[in-house]
């Protein structure tokens, strides 16, 4: 295992240190209460391909919950009522009830028209935390888009840009909004009643397979 000082929203600033799983993956703070989520594969030995709650002063178990297959992306509300997974098979996005610590959410994935997609990236609306964006990555590399769910509906428009996979996704201050970096650039991507709308290339990351303008 690896120690990590846990802080942020839901945490006080302490010395404490603890240890997450040897086999953790992921790993996300609940911003409400000091609590820290770890994604786990198979090769874990006591709660193998689940996500397991953890303790954020002593890093004791709270409670786990399977997952069947190895998890690649987790997200938790603003609010700390949901956390959100989707695993390898890229077959459903999953929301877990934090209170009953139970999956109260089975969610299909949409894909893509012109391939399979493969989970990319996943976060909550700001706003509301029955929202969600999806980005993936088509399986043979010919793009990617990103997808907005309001719980086991996808919003018929999907943000496709430059025919490139979201390598980074967040949402702004508000909803309406997202910001994405596609193959070096920023891009924002307005978020509307119909889905997800790619917008204006604002510059070139540098570092990240781009260059400046």
């Amino acid at each position: 295992s690896f120690p990590f000082t846990l802080t942020g929203p839901g945490f006080h600033v302490t010395a404490q240190v603890i240890a997450p799983p040897t086999n953790a993956t992921l790993l996300v703070g609940d911003p409400v209460q000091p609590v820290v989520y770890a994604a786990l594969g198979p090769s874990d030995g006591t709660h193998p391909n689940s996500i397991t709650a953890l303790d954020g002063a002593t890093g004791r178990e709270l409670w786990s919950v399977g997952t069947g297959v190895i998890p690649v992306t987790l997200a938790t509300s603003r609010d700390g009522q949901f956390l959100y997974f989707t695993t390898t098979s890229d077959s459903s996005i999953y929301r877990v009830t934090v209170a009953n610590a139970s999956i109260s959410l089975v969610t299909p994935i949409v894909h893509s028209t012109s391939c399979s997609m493969m989970s990319q990236r996943l976060i909550v609306s700001p706003d509301d935390p029955h929202t969600i964006a999806l980005a993936g990555e088509c399986r043979d590399g010919s793009g990617g888009g990103v997808t907005i769910y309001d719980d086991s509906v996808a919003r018929p428009q999907a943000a496709y840009v430059g025919g490139l996979s979201v390598q980074i996704l967040t949402f702004g201050e508000s909803s309406s909004v997202m910001y994405g970096i596609v193959g070096g650039a920023l891009f924002d991507i307005a978020v509307n009643a119909s889905g997800a709308v790619p917008g204006t290339r604002r510059f070139i990351v540098n570092g990240m397979g781009g260059s400046p303008e």
